[in-house]
């Protein structure tokens, strides 16, 4: 089941990473995540998810920035403010904890992997990922790792489910 979890934490990762930063960037973004911002983010990530499946359009296996089409930037902008995530670029904020746990999630489940697997997707990681993080944001979701698994493991499990 952790597997399938990390599927879809890879997928919605994807899709979003596009949309974190500016196209093919390679500058290291700012650190803007904070370990309230985090928190909050677990806490919240069911309420937010469901606030933004009520939108006419919005369907489950969308990006943020598919959503942020649909409803508007200012909108989704809005609803992470009500959720609690706070000062500007919220949405850039909830797309570098998506991507830094995601990222944390990969290289956990990696550890049981045989050699060859993981020397292999650790180069993808490191292409794919740590071009568009900032160590100092990774850094800061990785110590609320146990607590974002915490919180959105059982989310996940129920969209697979279902």
């Amino acid at each position: 089941m952790q597997r399938k979890m990390i599927v879809a934490v890879m997928a919605m990762t994807t899709a979003t990473i596009g949309f974190a930063f500016a196209k093919n960037s390679k500058v290291t973004p700012s650190a803007s995540v904070t370990e309230q911002d985090v928190i909050v983010f677990a806490d919240e990530f069911v309420s937010i998810s469901e606030e933004l499946k009520g939108y006419n359009y919005v369907e489950d296996d969308m990006s943020m920035e598919d959503i942020a089409r649909v409803i508007g930037v200012d909108e989704m902008e809005r609803v992470l403010e009500k959720h609690g995530i706070t000062g500007p670029n919220r949405m850039k904020k909830v797309n570098m904890i998506m991507l830094c746990y995601a990222k944390y999630k990969i290289e956990k489940e990696l550890a049981d992997s045989p050699m060859f697997l993981r020397s292999s997707i650790r180069r993808k990681i490191k292409k794919e990922f740590d071009a568009n993080i900032n160590p100092a944001d990774e850094k800061t979701v990785r110590l609320h790792a146990e607590y974002l698994d915490e919180k959105l493991e059982p989310f996940f499990e129920e969209e697979e489910s279902k």
